[in-house]
C-alpha cells in the first residue's frame, strides 16, 4: 500500500491524521510527502509516529522545507524505527547539524539501506562527519550526497569507497570519488519513492 500527498498543502489536521495512521498502521509500506511545505510541528508529529510504526519501509520528504530542525527530528526517529529502509530527505536545507544527526543515526541504525541527502546545504564539516561514519556503517547500500560536496573532500570520499564494501552505489558531485579502477560509484536512476 502507498499513500501520496504530493504538492498538497498539509495542515495540522492532515498531519494529525497522517501521524495517527502511521502509529497504528499495519499495512502502509510507502509514504510520499514530497513537495509539500511541512512545519516543524508537523514533522515532529510524523517523526514521533515513525518511532511506533512497524510497517513503513519507504518515506519521501523531499523538498518539504524541513530545515535543520526538521532533519534532526527525522533522524532521531530512526533511532527507534526498525523498518524504514528507504529515506529521501533531499532538498531540505538540513545543513551540517542535520548531517551530523544523520551520521549519528548511521552509527546505530542497521535497517536503513538507501539514503538520499541531495541538495541539503551540507558544507565540508558535515560531509566529513558523514564520510567518517561511512567507514564503519555496514547497512547502507545506496547514498546520494549530490549538490553538497565541496572542494577538498576527494580524499575522504575515496577512502570511504575503498573501505566500505557494503555501499554499492553512491552519488557525489562532479565525479568526486572516481579514480581509475573504481567502479562502485555508478550513475543510478532517481531513488524510487
Amino acid at each position: 500500500h502507498r499513500h501520496y500527498f504530493v504538492k498538497h498543502i498539509i495542515n495540522r489536521e492532515d498531519v494529525g491524521l497522517i501521524a495517527e495512521s502511521l502509529a497504528i498502521n499495519r499495512t502502509l509500506k510507502s509514504l510520499n510527502l514530497r513537495n509539500n511545505k511541512i512545519s516543524i510541528e508537523c514533522i515532529e508529529a510524523i517523526s514521533k509516529a515513525l518511532c511506533e510504526n512497524k510497517t513503513l519501509i519507504k518515506l519521501n520528504v523531499k523538498n518539504t522545507c524541513l530545515q535543520c530542525e526538521g532533519g534532526i527530528a527525522v533522524a532521531e526517529a530512526l533511532k527507534a524505527n526498525k523498518t524504514l529502509t528507504n529515506l529521501n530527505i533531499s532538498g531540505n536545507n538540513i545543513g551540517c547539524k542535520g548531517a551530523e544527526a544523520f551520521s549519528n543515526i548511521l552509527k546505530v541504525n542497521e535497517t536503513l539501506k538507501r539514503l538520499k541527502l541531495e541538495s541539503n546545504s551540507i558544507k565540508n564539516a558535515g560531509m566529513k562527519v558523514i564520510c567518517g561514519v561511512l567507514k564503519t556503517n555496514r547497512a547502507l547500500t545506496y547514498l546520494n550526497l549530490r549538490n553538497n560536496l565541496k572542494l577538498g573532500l576527494r580524499e575522504s570520499v575515496n577512502e570511504v569507497l575503498k573501505v566500505n564494501a557494503t555501499l554499492a552505489k553512491a552519488k557525489f558531485d562532479d565525479g568526486y570519488g572516481i579514480d581509475e579502477g573504481m567502479t562502485k560509484l555508478e550513475v543510478e536512476e532517481e531513488l524510487e519513492l
